[in-house]
């Protein structure tokens, strides 16, 4: 449910599927799904908010591999080789006890902005801030706060840039012949 009414309908969401395999003699898979979300074509900037990796692949190096690539997508200029989408911010949210995603985020080149409390609500028993709620609370449901991690232009052409390549360069080697 969530997925479909906070991705699929969303005209400013999209979602990504991350295919996978073991090795040449295996069947691709899905290894992933990265989703980009408050894409704002008047701003030029972009939300990575949404990111399952599936049990074969968690601890695997296919997650920092599609993470980076997404954001050499999201990065890269129009003009650039191979063409991106020229955004000048891109914004990485976790929920602030995720730890894996922070590291993730951390390892691709994103530089910690704020904590951005009570960001949403937690559902269905997912992790929450573990905070109280006022007394008078009309959802009865408790808070989560998130990171905010960024991307702006300029660190993508200072460092991201060069840091992706090295990612990606190392990644794909090491999975080609690895």
């Amino acid at each position: 449910a969530h997925f479909e009414l906070h991705i699929r309908r969303d005209p400013s969401s999209i979602a990504f599927a991350v295919l996978g395999r073991e090795d040449e003699d295996h069947e691709w898979d899905y290894g992933a799904v990265l989703c980009l979300t408050g894409c704002d074509p008047e701003r030029l900037s972009a939300e990575i908010a949404t990111g399952i990796c599936f049990r074969p692949y968690i601890r695997s190096n296919g997650a920092i591999l599609a993470a980076t690539l997404l954001v050499r997508y999201c990065m890269n200029p129009t003009t650039a080789s191979p063409p991106g989408l020229g955004l000048r911010r891109l914004s990485w949210i976790s929920h602030t006890n995720n730890i894996p995603s922070l590291t993730i985020g951390s390892t691709i080149g994103f530089k910690v902005e704020s904590i951005r409390r009570w960001h949403r609500m937690a559902t269905d028993g997912k992790a929450n801030n573990g905070r109280a709620l006022r007394e008078d609370d009309s959802s009865g449901l408790p808070g989560v706060d998130v990171n905010i991690l960024a991307m702006c232009w300029d660190d993508w052409d200072e460092e991201g840039s060069k840091l992706a390549e090295q990612i990606l360069s190392h990644r794909l080697l090491h999975v080609k012949h690895g």
